[in-house]
């Protein structure tokens, strides 16, 4: 019989998963399911307690940044299972999981396990002192998608707003941003081509969906063994809020700012200190230079029939 541990966080979605953790337990309980359940206490929590597990499933209970923790934690052979009960709950839009809790708490306990990709993306700062080093690089998985410039700085905003929740929020933070966010010049290095040019975002998607409901990257496949790229070029307010309804629905492509790439590997690098997230939480604050790359079948992760 197969074990489970469920890595619960409790502050996610404004504490929703710990109002949905007696109903979760009473379900397993009915079905006859050996689990255990580990509530976070902090951020960083829910990596050390996949990694603790000796279950064959980690469930986790949360948003996209509690999966991405559980991701950095996991250990290998050991199943994925996802309960969506966060603000945004945008990897599952990618993935044959249900948006209910229960429904999808049923899928992890009762589903297939699917082989998909995991990203790695590894942030730099360098000194502008010839006398001092850098910060070291630090380095991370994530399964939904990677945002540099301002689809960062708005997940830093996101996280100062505490009264909204789901897509409500993340309008909320972009709108904050839109007046105090500069676009940086970027080099850009992908497959082969280097490009230099000023850039409101650069979104790397493994999933289709990211912040809360838009669709950067709507033609990503978590199992294609590729990245896609969106490069948004350095526009004016008025066109970024004209372009925000057609990227909440994908149909951003063929937009003379919007640039498509699909990609193994792609690297970022900029004199302007920029900030990074990976799955909607920040990987990176006053980075200089980043590198992502596919790491192809990496993990399994229980999904519908």
């Amino acid at each position: 019989m197969k074990t489970y541990t469920l890595v619960v966080n409790s502050n996610a979605g404004g504490g929703r998963p710990r109002k949905l953790l007696e109903g979760i337990e009473r379900a397993l309980r009915a079905w006859g399911v050996q689990y255990t359940v580990e509530l976070t206490k902090g951020p960083g929590d829910a990596t050390k307690l996949a990694a603790a597990s000796q279950s064959d499933v980690v469930i986790s209970v949360g948003g996209d940044g509690t999966v991405n923790e559980v991701l950095n934690g996991l250990r290998p052979g050991v199943s994925l299972g996802i309960v969506p009960a966060g603000s945004g709950n945008d990897l599952i839009k990618s993935l044959p999981i249900p948006p209910s809790p229960m429904d999808a708490l049923h899928t992890a306990v009762y589903g297939r396990p699917l082989k998909v990709d995991a990203g790695s993306v590894t942030c730099s700062v360098h000194s502008s002192n010839e006398k001092e080093p850098g910060v070291p690089a630090s380095s991370r998985l994530f399964l939904n998608g990677v945002g540099i410039g301002f689809d960062a700085e708005v997940a830093v905003r996101k996280g100062e707003i505490p009264y909204l929740t789901g897509t409500l929020v993340y309008v909320a933070a972009v709108l904050q941003t839109l007046g105090r966010y500069k676009s940086p010049l970027f080099k850009v290095n992908c497959n082969g081509v280097s490009r230099e040019s000023r850039q409101l975002l650069i979104a790397v998607g493994n999933g289709r969906c990211a912040g809360g409901g838009f669709y950067l990257t709507p033609e990503a496949d978590p199992s294609d063994g590729e990245l896609d790229v969106c490069l948004i070029g350095h526009v004016s307010i008025f066109t970024i809020l004209r372009l925000m309804p057609r990227v909440m629905k994908g149909r951003h492509a063929g937009h003379p700012c919007v640039t498509f790439a699909r990609t193994r590997e792609i690297s970022l690098e900029s004199l302007t200190p920029f900030f990074v997230h990976a799955d909607g939480e920040i990987a990176g604050r006053g980075v200089n230079r980043v590198d992502i790359g596919i790491l192809p079948q990496h993990l399994s992760v229980q999904v519908g029939y």
